[in-house]
């Protein structure tokens, strides 16, 4: 269940706020918004197009599957930290470009007191 999942997360780490509603579990489902994702400020996990690779700004992030969907869903995985890794071995001066600073977009959820955007 979503309780036994976030439970088991406090014994590995703080709980940090998804969104602007502070959601500190994000649910990864087609809600019917923007089905086409045409607005770049929508939130791609919430919506049925195919998520692209990508980097969650945090160290630890977990998946639960609560209902197998009749189609798609597929999930993968890869170490940031391998992956980095080989890239340093292997193409160094592509790798010092992973280094940042990286620039985030908020997505339109903007704290009080904050910019439309973050630096990592």
């Amino acid at each position: 269940s979503v309780a036994g999942l976030y439970g088991m997360s406090l014994h590995w780490g703080r709980a940090m706020p998804q969104n602007k509603k502070a959601h500190l579990v994000g649910h990864v489902k087609d809600t019917g918004v923007d089905p086409d994702h045409k607005d770049p400020t929508t939130r791609i996990y919430l919506t049925r197009v195919a998520q692209p690779w990508h980097v969650d700004s945090c160290d630890m992030v977990g998946l639960l599957c609560l209902k197998t969907a009749a189609e798609g869903g597929m999930s993968s995985w890869c170490s940031s930290h391998a992956a980095y890794n080989t890239l340093a071995a292997t193409r160094p001066h592509l790798a010092q470009a992973l280094r940042g600073p990286w620039h985030l977009d908020r997505k339109n959820e903007i704290p009080a007191g904050k910019l439309p955007h973050y630096c990592l």
